[in-house]
């Protein structure tokens, strides 16, 4: 995700909670998980708890840069 012209970042595909992977929506700087209904703000912390009452503890975020054309996103 494009935060700014020097700034980008990375999240992890997987429900916090389950570990499978969902669909997400995007819209007014939240992702929503189309499994139930959890969101995020774009620093990966919670706005919304999950539908099945589980903790979450956020989306998984990673370090992202950007050299020419090229995003490197470091997973570990």
């Amino acid at each position: 995700m494009k935060i700014s012209n020097t700034e980008f970042r990375a999240f992890d595909n997987c429900c916090p909670h389950n570990g499978s992977q969902n669909s997400w929506s995007y819209s007014n700087n939240e992702f929503t998980c189309g499994t139930h209904g959890n969101s995020f703000n774009i620093d990966g912390s919670d706005v919304k708890d999950c539908n099945s009452g589980a903790t979450s503890g956020g989306l998984k975020k990673y370090d992202a840069s950007l050299s020419g054309d090229t995003l490197t996103v470091t997973t570990s």
